[in-house]
């Protein structure tokens, strides 16, 4: 018989995957199948998943590497499971992990998918910030609208969703393909976000971090489809939202410009979820984040480098004040 989960595991050069592989099969909820797509490794990472013994774990090998969306893609392809359990192979899965997940879909049968608050880890596995992702379907709809609301290793979403509606990750999306996921199973379903901490995010070197500056552009062309579908019956509101991710794009912004991302990010909001950001801690928090990203980080102006510059000075201190009291 089919597993009740598929977790899904891509994989390159990877060879502290032993401790995400161990994590899984250390679940309290056991039927599940890992399903590894190895994406050519040249290392010993394929030596070492052949290492274990256990028959639930299922290793395809890529004949060249294709790239993470390939991989995911293929792995969609040959899952079994009723559920697709998401994983990448430098998290560690709490061991509730898939219990607590399956037990909210199965009664919840409206949510196509869910995520799950994540605790950052470092390579010398020491636990530092968590992050709090919205835990509403409301909540989870407006920070699409300006910034991805699921963590990739931390979701779990139900594979007759995907297959019934033709989705797949993207092609054309290299680093971005999860944001693109949730906003196509958001056309069709519900999603939101468990508020436990269920994932150890090891950020480290991935992707996301070596092009961070992909990762942007990519994401500016995925709001530009959310806008279209959810706003096209307000041409005033649709055509400022694009105004601010022409405003996003460009190297130099005014505070002006500023000032205006900030209203249209908040009105739209407001206009189509009925969520005014300042009263959700959770929201709030990532809005003034992607503020931050899209007007002072990514800004060549000599206002926002000065403001960069305090903030930095500031948040070392903070830390600094933080570790002494400790």
């Amino acid at each position: 018989m089919n597993p009740k989960i598929t977790v899904l595991l891509t994989v390159y050069n990877r060879e502290s995957i032993s401790r995400t592989i161990e994590s899984i099969l250390s679940q309290t909820y056991q039927d599940f199948e890992l399903l590894i797509i190895d994406n050519a490794s040249t290392d010993k990472t394929q030596s070492i998943i052949k290492s274990y013994s256990d028959k639930r774990i299922r290793l395809y090998i890529n004949e060249k590497n294709m790239g993470q969306t390939y991989s995911l893609n293929r792995g969609l392809a040959l899952a079994r499971g009723e559920y697709i359990a998401r994983i990448d192979a430098d998290d560690i899965c709490l061991p509730k992990r898939l219990e607590i997940q399956v037990d909210f879909l199965d009664k919840n049968p409206e949510f196509g998918f869910c995520g799950s608050w994540v605790s950052y880890i470092t390579d010398n596995d020491i636990l530092t910030v968590t992050m709090r992702m919205p835990t509403s379907d409301t909540s989870l709809r407006a920070m699409q609208i300006f910034a991805c609301g699921m963590y990739h290793p931390s979701a779990m979403y139900r594979k007759s969703i995907v297959k019934s509606n033709n989705i797949t990750y993207d092609s054309n999306i290299v680093i971005s393909e999860d944001y693109e996921l949730w906003r196509k199973l958001l056309i069709y379903s519900k999603g939101l976000n468990l508020p436990q901490i269920l994932i150890y995010y090891r950020k480290g070197d991935n992707d996301s971090v070596k092009h961070a500056d992909l990762m942007f552009k990519e994401a500016l062309e995925i709001r530009r489809k959310i806008y279209i579908r959810e706003f096209s019956e307000n041409n005033f509101l649709l055509s400022n939202l694009l105004k601010v991710l022409d405003i996003e794009y460009k190297h130099t912004k005014t505070l002006v410009e500023t000032i205006f991302l900030i209203k249209v990010l908040k009105k739209a909001c407001f206009y189509k979820y009925n969520t005014r950001i300042m009263n959700d801690k959770i929201l709030r928090f990532h809005f003034f984040m992607h503020v931050y990203t899209a007007t002072i980080f990514y800004n060549s102006a000599a206002w926002a480098r000065f403001i960069n510059y305090i903030y930095k000075k500031v948040k070392i201190s903070f830390y600094k004040i933080k570790g002494r009291k400790k």
